[in-house]
């Protein structure tokens, strides 16, 4: 929907292109204003069908109230505000330039703040009248977030299994890793053991193994043949960062770059800013293996799961995105 982080991440949560929603760029780490409380987020919409609603990973529409994803219908919540960059760690990780670690002295003036994690197990930031007294780390170890996300999302789906209190409750689990957003960071286990023996590739394949950690708890606690998966990234890759950003694959501009023009991925119009992997996955519904050449939009994900979770759309607003079952099942 965009080729930037924001814009992106409010098109998918309202289903609405970002002329719409006003968030047209961006937000800083010192934003005071987010995704207007106009919009109605995906999980706000499930919450019409009794949907219990998590968020694991980088949320990047404010974390101050009433922005805070703990204000916009997901009662759980574990993950960074905003992009890794935004903020200094003492962590490994590997930027260009090298990110500034954060000083050990706490009177050193500093450009931006230590990276928070924040957890907020309720609404409202569990009643707290400051949502930074949700921070659970600050600076944030990088090197264990994905590590951290996967705890979590343990806890949450097994809160659904079968014998636990909320085994009948459908649910929305929505997880935007931070891989592979630069700095880029990794478990030292995973130091040289990907194809390319690279940071990059290391850091893929630190995310393809999370990943599998909850696909594999959706199937040791029953819920895998009642559990659509999607998989889908923002935006292209940010190729002024080199090796340490991904491929726009075929989608490299050609017109432009034979005129000596610049990047054809992440901020730019061009396909390679905004087309990116989709998967969809759900047993017995959807059958493996299968390719289609139909173009659809993360915008699509809240009229779908709308109608999948037979809920209704506001209809006080236009939406962009469309209900692409058809895709998915036919």
């Amino acid at each position: 929907s965009m080729s930037v982080c924001t814009p992106a991440r409010a098109a998918l949560h309202t289903g609405r292109l970002a002329l719409r929603t006003g968030v047209v760029t961006y937000f800083q780490e010192d934003t005071l204003y987010g995704l207007p409380t106009t919009e109605r987020t995906l999980a706000d919409i499930l919450k019409q069908g009794d949907y219990s609603t998590g968020i694991i990973g980088k949320w990047h529409l404010c974390h101050r109230p009433p922005y805070h994803p703990s204000y916009r219908g997901f009662d759980f919540y574990v993950g960074l505000p905003y992009s890794v960059d935004m903020g200094c760690v003492n962590s490994f990780n590997v930027n260009y330039p090298p990110e500034k670690p954060c000083p050990f002295d706490p009177h050193t003036q500093i450009e931006i703040p230590a990276l928070p994690l924040y957890m907020s197990l309720a609404s409202n930031c569990s009643g707290a009248s400051n949502c930074n007294a949700n921070i659970v780390a600050q600076p944030v170890d990088l090197t264990t977030l994905a590590e951290r996300y996967s705890a979590a999302a343990k806890t949450f789906l097994q809160r659904h299994a079968p014998g636990n209190p909320l085994e009948d409750q459908p649910f929305l689990l929505y997880m935007p890793f931070s891989h592979v957003h630069v700095p880029l960071s990794h478990s030292p286990r995973f130091t040289h053991k990907s194809a390319r023996n690279t940071t990059f590739g290391d850091t893929l394949l630190e995310l393809d193994d999370t990943i599998g950690q909850v696909l594999g708890y959706l199937k040791e606690f029953g819920l895998e043949n009642d559990t659509l998966v999607v998989l889908a990234g923002d935006n292209g890759p940010w190729q002024v960062k080199c090796d340490l950003a991904g491929s726009v694959g075929p989608f490299v501009g050609d017109f432009q770059t034979r005129l000596g023009g610049g990047s054809t991925g992440k901020m730019t119009t061009w396909e390679g800013g905004h087309r990116v992997v989709g998967v969809a996955a759900w047993p017995h519904h959807i059958p493996a293996g299968v390719t289609s050449p139909a173009l659809v939009s993360t915008m699509d994900i809240v009229p779908t799961f709308a109608a999948l979770a037979g809920v209704r759309l506001p209809r006080d607003r236009q939406f962009d995105g469309v209900d692409i079952s058809p895709v998915l099942f036919d």
